[in-house]
């Protein structure tokens, strides 16, 4: 354990700030000036972690901090594995949810596992500035949708029916994925 903190892979620390990549939302209703963001990550390791919080506790050496954070980290999934909610010291807490749908006869929904943030951890997020900003290029974008039972690409669907989206980067992955349509208001609505 002496040898971990001569190989640990620091990173700079951003001082507050963090980079978003925007990129334009083709859903909005006026999508010529809206975008959606997404911040850059910049990811620490457990080994800058750990070397961090050794540094705050100058008496314990990096070994005891990463046998300490080991068994906190056990005990915390092990609680989340029990179907309990854990409160994680004062970040926030972690919950047992549920996600999907089910028809509550032949399965179960399926379990999950969300985050509440604290008002400490907002208030520490709450501080951050955005350093840079920079236009992403266009991931994901549905060019055409067609309704495969009468071939149609002009907006209407079919009730229940089937459709063909052609596009660029799209992706859905899986067993049980897809994309679900809901009817809109308006005169072309099947009833």
């Amino acid at each position: 354990m002496a040898n971990i903190a001569s190989n640990l892979n620091f990173i700079e620390n951003p001082n507050g700030h963090v980079s978003v990549k925007l990129q334009r939302n083709h859903f909005s209703k006026d999508s010529s000036d809206k975008f959606v963001g997404r911040a850059v990550r910049n990811t620490r390791t457990v080994g800058n972690v750990l070397q961090l919080v050794a540094d705050k506790v100058p008496q314990l050496d990096i070994g005891t901090v990463y046998s300490v954070c080991d068994a906190l980290e056990k005990v915390l999934t092990e609680s989340l594995g029990g179907g309990n909610s854990v409160k994680c010291l004062n970040m926030g807490i972690f919950y047992i949810a549920c996600r999907g749908t089910t028809d509550g006869k032949t399965s179960s929904p399926k379990i999950t596992v969300k985050f509440v943030l604290s008002e400490r951890t907002k208030a520490a997020i709450g501080k951050l500035a955005v350093l840079q900003e920079a236009y992403s290029p266009v991931c994901a974008t549905i060019s055409k949708i067609t309704d495969i039972d009468t071939g149609e690409s002009g907006g209407a669907l079919s009730l229940n029916g089937s459709v063909q989206i052609l596009g660029k980067r799209l992706l859905i992955g899986g067993e049980g994925s897809g994309i679900w349509l809901a009817p809109a208001s308006g005169e072309n609505d099947a009833n």
